[in-house]
């Protein structure tokens, strides 16, 4: 069984990645493949790879066939996009590849990308449910994305989702309405089974993995960490893309990027590697800085916009350089402020070790029983650095024999 599973891997990560190539190639020659494009389609070599990586460590491990997937579907979506996407007019005569490619792109994102998403929530980072009753929500999944392929596949009437226009499907036979789900006798009863399973899909993976998290040891407690703050950044990513489309750049695009990079990236690393790193000091980190450049973004924007405004009913260069000048002198303060107290309230371990060592530093000055004294030690080690075992070798010195015996 590890030899199938091998070989389907490799298999299936060097034809990703020759897919990939192809694809490339082909953008570069029509001349469509902009600086978003190629980093979205990056994202389908370094799904797989890290799947790959995953596969060949822990063979057992199903989370890497959800990367495979992920990685899969970027490579096909962009294969898509090349040959239907941005078309103001259907393609005539249309063809069964025209056909693929418009299924594709109204229905892979959610069976190839959202629903492997959620379904992290429940099997990582062992790749198998916690337990059989949670084995609902792998149903769930194949029923939600059969029900969004089979109604988009075989439509009769398919088009891209801005309805700007529509071809006849070869291998459609539903009379069904794709976009408002109707059409249909059950129609109705289509959309409800759709819409009510995605969303309990992506609501029961919040207590599934928080189930889990109370029921582990401390390193899968520290995995699920890890793959929680992906989320975390991922979730910021594509909000602040949302929130300001409006800018464009390689900045907006470099932050697209990477909250889709960041998630593969943290889950290979947490089931990779047996001695993780620091991921609350690393969370802490993150909501630290977030909050020093959102208050000084406040500060810097009130000072140069808000106050010359409502005084002048201008910007003024003066009121720039003063709220510059101002940001650069508490940027240190305000960052050692918010560091100690976000470390105060969310990386208690770094407070408690010092703490810890400190009475216990204390108590060494008074000791004088050795089997105390071992047991002290013992606890200090557990408290502060938690070994998977710990052990103490005392070296006691032998009695010096008279040589006149």
């Amino acid at each position: 069984m590890r030899r199938v599973v091998l070989v389907t891997a490799w298999t299936w990560a060097g034809l990703v990645v020759a897919a990939t190539l192809v694809v490339a190639v082909a953008g570069g020659i029509q001349g469509v493949l902009d600086v978003e494009k190629v980093g979205l389609l990056l994202m389908s070599p370094v799904y797989v790879a890290l799947g790959l990586l995953i596969a060949v460590r822990q063979p057992g491990n199903r989370v890497s066939w959800l990367l495979f997937v992920v990685g899969t579907w970027f490579v096909v979506e962009g294969a898509a996009d090349l040959r239907i996407g941005g078309q103001a007019e259907p393609p005539h005569p249309a063809s069964i590849w025209d056909a693929l490619a418009i299924i594709w792109l109204n229905s892979g994102f959610f069976f190839a990308l959202i629903i492997p998403l959620f379904l992290l929530l429940y099997i990582f980072p062992t790749g198998r449910f916690l337990t059989r009753r949670w084995s609902w929500a792998g149903w769930l999944a194949g029923v939600v994305a059969s029900i969004g392929f089979f109604v988009e596949a075989f439509a009769t009437e398919i088009g891209p989702t801005d309805d700007t226009w529509t071809i006849t499907n070869p291998i459609g036979f539903l009379e069904f309405d794709v976009e408002n789900f109707s059409g249909l006798e059950d129609a109705p009863v289509i959309a409800t089974v759709f819409g009510v399973g995605l969303v309990s899909l992506m609501v029961g993976g919040i207590p599934a993995i928080v189930t889990r998290y109370r029921r582990s040891n401390p390193l899968i407690r520290t995995q699920i960490k890890w793959v929680v703050y992906a989320m975390l950044l991922l979730a910021i990513t594509l909000m602040s893309q949302i929130m300001f489309e409006f800018y464009q750049g390689f900045v907006a695009i470099f932050l697209f990027v990477f909250g889709l990079s960041v998630l593969p990236t943290t889950i290979t690393i947490a089931i990779t590697r047996y001695r993780l790193y620091e991921i609350d000091r690393l969370i802490s980190g993150t909501i630290a800085y977030t909050l020093v450049v959102t208050l000084l973004g406040l500060i810097y924007a009130v000072g140069a916009v808000w106050l010359p405004t409502q005084l002048l009913g201008e910007q003024t260069p003066i009121f720039v350089a003063v709220s510059t000048l101002a940001v650069a002198a508490l940027f240190n303060p305000v960052r050692k402020r918010i560091l100690g107290w976000v470390d105060r309230r969310f990386y208690r371990a770094k407070y408690d070790a010092e703490q810890v060592v400190a009475d216990f530093a204390d108590r060494l000055q008074d000791a004088t029983d050795l089997n105390q004294l071992t047991e002290d030690s013992v606890a200090v080690v557990n408290r502060t650095m938690q070994p998977t075992s710990v052990g103490i070798w005392v070296r006691t010195r032998q009695p010096q024999r008279d040589p006149r015996s």
